[in-house]
């Protein structure tokens, strides 16, 4: 008899693997793009040392940890050293069997905001990487409410506000990616369409530089004299004379006076960075042949992107910029890519061990126990 070999659907779409399952034919997902199949990573990795040895980190800066440590170690991971009695110093591995101190300050400040210091040691992690101008490649995993966002554009804006830094500017981004259904048409320009999809962003810039409260009228008004209130006009003179204006200057300004009263509302402190181009929005669909240089670029939910977009997204970095990579690997919902195959653990995958890149994992919350506990449980 004639062999006659299987014959197998290849695909990526849950819907068509359904559909060839429910008349016979054996389907499989594509797993090329797949990266390899692990236990849950922890976010570092603890090294017992003795108490000797970590008084001799605390004063050298350094401490070499000798081969056989440093076999099962890629250069730039961040670990914990922790001896027998409790002492416990973090640190991150330069290769050589060498782990050096974390170089970063007690706090970082964004021009005009409040300043923000590390909650837990994984933030420190993460801040380490992202103020080392060494780095120009930082993937970072965490769930809901780990400070991904507000840590990454704090060190963005903490390294960018004065003369002698090395970017000219902050680049946002992040994919088009709705949850549930699509709200369609966004009108406006570039600028404006995007500005639903990069509220996180603009949430976490809110926290950095808050808007000082304006006082109501009736508060911020002071006492007149009872002679000064004769000589007000009264409620009637007023009305009538608003009533005058809005005739007069309703056909100039009705569109965009938002009731008529004319009073523009007052522009909130990051808006001012956006408007002098400290803070630029991009686009990934435009982002094709882009070389961006001297900026950091902050890429939100890149887990959303699959491994092409991603390097596409990679190879617009041109010397003295920094990208960073942030996501959540557990919220997907891009249909096309799952918890192993999406751009963000692709990206980790490939780069790790290299010199320029570095890798974080957040895991303990920091928005609210409610956050941290939805976040653990649903």
């Amino acid at each position: 008899e004639r062999y006659t070999p299987p014959t197998i659907l290849v695909t990526k779409d849950v819907n068509v693997a359904l559909k060839a399952r429910a008349v016979g034919l054996e389907a499989q997902d594509y797993l090329n793009d797949k990266v390899p199949e692990t236990d849950d990573e922890d976010a570092y990795r603890e090294i017992p040392v003795t108490i000797y040895e970590i008084q001799r980190f605390c004063s050298e800066g350094e401490f070499d940890l000798g081969e056989e440590t440093a076999k099962t170690l890629y250069l730039n991971e961040y670990v914990l050293l922790r001896s027998d009695e409790g002492k416990t110093m973090p640190a991150r591995y330069y290769g050589e069997g060498v782990v050096k101190r974390l170089r970063i300050p007690d706090s970082i400040k964004a021009p005009g905001g409040i300043s923000i210091r590390s909650r837990n040691l994984e933030q420190q992690f993460f801040m380490d990487a992202l103020l080392d101008d060494s780095i120009s490649l930082i993937t970072c995993f965490g769930k809901a409410g780990t400070g991904k966002t507000l840590l990454s554009i704090g060190c963005a804006l903490h390294q960018t506000h004065d003369d002698r830094s090395l970017y000219d500017g902050v680049s946002i981004s992040r994919p088009v990616m709705a949850l549930g259904k699509d709200i369609g048409f966004l009108p406006g320009t570039m600028e404006e369409k995007m500005k639903p999809w990069l509220q996180p962003y603009f949430d976490a810039l809110e926290v950095l530089m808050p808007s000082k409260p304006t006082k109501e009228p009736q508060f911020a008004a002071k006492k007149v004299s009872k002679k000064q209130q004769k000589k007000q006009p009264s409620a009637l003179e007023v009305s009538r004379q608003e009533s005058v204006s809005s005739h007069s200057g309703g056909g100039h300004g009705g569109g965009h006076g938002g009731g008529g009263n004319g009073a523009a509302a007052p522009m909130k402190p990051y808006e001012r960075l956006i408007k002098s181009g400290l803070v630029e929005v991009e686009a990934l669909c435009f982002i094709r042949g882009r070389s961006i240089a001297r900026r950091f670029f902050i890429l939100d939910e890149a887990q959303q992107l699959t491994p092409h977009e991603v390097k596409t997204v990679i190879t617009r970095i041109s010397e003295g910029s920094k990208i960073v990579l942030i996501g959540d690997p557990a919220q997907i919902d891009n249909p096309y890519v799952d918890a192993r195959s999406n751009g963000l653990v692709y990206c980790h995958n490939r780069m790790k061990g290299h010199a320029i890149s570095a890798h974080v994992k957040l895991t303990k919350g920091e928005r609210s126990k409610l956050a941290e506990l939805a976040a653990d449980l649903l």
